[in-house]
């Protein structure tokens, strides 16, 4: 197996485990999934879509701001 690390993408489903813009290490391999070490201390299964191989930046909204008042909009 050549990689060794993965990056998080997205969490969906799995908040209680892994944390977007994470780095972790592969434990195991399956043809759509990884095995990794969660933010929770235990191995867990994750599909592979969840990931980026290697190390990578991924970009992390912090805050927005909406700068058009609401009133100008006809939302339901």
């Amino acid at each position: 197996m050549d990689v060794t690390v993965v990056t998080c993408t997205h969490i969906g489903v799995y908040k209680h485990a892994i944390t977007k813009g994470k780095h972790y290490k592969v434990i195991e391999e399956k043809t759509d999934k990884f095995r990794v070490i969660g933010d929770h201390s235990k191995q867990v299964w994750i599909d592979k879509r969840y990931f980026v191989e290697g190390k990578a930046d991924i970009p992390i909204l912090k805050s927005w701001n909406l700068d058009d008042s609401v009133e100008n909009y006809d939302l339901i």
